[in-house]
């Protein structure tokens, strides 16, 4: 569905990067990722629009699914975030160690770990997310700290289906 949306939004001029939450289990065993590299061979999807995104609580238990994974992913273009991202996935080496292309925070950071999460990503080339994104105020403290991309009710509220996906929002 996410890569029919991209298509869509492509053909009609308003090319989008999509955010796929996933379950990294399902990934195992190759299936899925050899399902993904045709559907995307047959669209036309621009390279690097699709974005899989994985939840650190998830690596944590699955590290060796996704290090396998991710040479393939790369190689169809597709990128890579990882969600939930605090001070214990920097002290875990995460950060450094696997191959991502967007980390995205952990809700409700204090200032300092939040400077430790921006300027560890950023210092790797990696692009900041920061989700649940509700007031000016946090708009402002987040600018602040240099993320890349913003999420929230306070842009656009959640859509009722993949159709009206809200975009991301460039901080």
């Amino acid at each position: 569905r996410c890569i029919a949306i991209l298509t869509e939004r492509l053909r009609e001029g308003d090319p989008v990067r999509l955010f796929a939450s996933q379950s990294l289990p399902g990934w195992g065993g190759g299936e899925r990722a050899s399902a993904l590299r045709a559907a995307l061979s047959v669209t036309g999807v621009q390279a690097g629009s699709l974005i899989l995104e994985f939840r650190a609580e998830e690596v944590r238990h699955n590290m060796r699914t996704l290090l396998a994974l991710a040479p393939e992913l790369r190689q169809m273009e597709v990128r890579l975030s990882l969600a939930g991202v605090d001070a214990d996935a920097i002290a875990a080496g995460w950060i450094e160690h696997l191959p991502l292309d967007y980390v995205k925070l952990a809700p409700a950071l204090d200032d300092l770990s939040l400077q430790a999460v921006v300027q560890t990503a950023h210092e790797r080339g990696l692009r900041v997310v920061a989700p649940c994104v509700e007031s000016i105020a946090e708009v402002e403290r987040l600018r602040a700290a240099g993320i890349d991309l913003l999420q929230g009710n306070y842009f656009r509220p959640p859509a009722n289906d993949l159709d009206e996906a809200s975009p991301q929002v460039e901080a």
